[in-house]
């Protein structure tokens, strides 16, 4: 499925239509109906005149070379899914480790999101089979820790954490496949 930046297309062509009841029995349990306060500010929004400090507020339609860049953007990035799910079907996806929010390699001590992420995931993990891969990955992000990790700055949780690199350590591989992230689960 690709969606065209014709702009003579229909509006019915970009429509998923799915009854009431269907719409409740696929995803009724996760919908979060708006309270009575919520409703209530909507019903006061509506009402505020959208000029001077409220003109935000007003709906702007993107304009034509908005809407063209966003069509071109939507079909790359599923061009690029495809190509990923094909990569993953023939066994040859690889992902590089990268740091969404910085934008960079994920790299140990860089980032203190990342250090918590990983310090959370050791804890996680310890004592438990994990595979090769993931026990290499650890071991390689914590391989120098004379590095400023944001956990030192928390003795007891540092401690802690080194406890559990020597248990990961010394711990016999498991025989889990790499996507198998069963260990996650509480």
């Amino acid at each position: 499925m690709r969606f065209s930046s014709d702009p003579s297309e229909t509006k019915t062509k970009f429509i998923y239509h799915i009854s009431k009841s269907g719409y409740r029995k696929e995803w009724g349990h996760v919908y979060e109906k708006p309270g009575f306060f919520a409703k209530l500010k909507a019903f006061f929004l509506r009402l505020v005149p959208k000029v001077g400090p409220f003109s935000g507020l007003a709906f702007h339609p993107p304009t034509p070379p908005v809407e063209q860049l966003y069509m071109h953007s939507f079909n790359e990035t599923l061009d690029r899914y495809r190509v990923l799910l094909l990569a993953q079907q023939e066994g040859r996806l690889q992902l590089p480790n990268e740091n969404f929010d910085t934008g960079g390699v994920t790299e140990a001590a860089s980032y203190r999101l990342a250090d918590d992420t990983y310090a959370k995931l050791l804890k996680r993990t310890s004592g438990k089979p994990i595979s090769e891969p993931l026990r290499q990955e650890i071991l390689s992000y914590y391989a120098d820790l004379e590095k400023p990790f944001a956990t030192k700055r928390n003795s007891k949780a540092w401690h802690e954490l080194i406890k559990e690199l020597d248990v990961l350590k010394s711990k016999p591989v498991a025989g889990s496949q790499p996507g198998d992230l069963s260990f996650l689960r509480p």
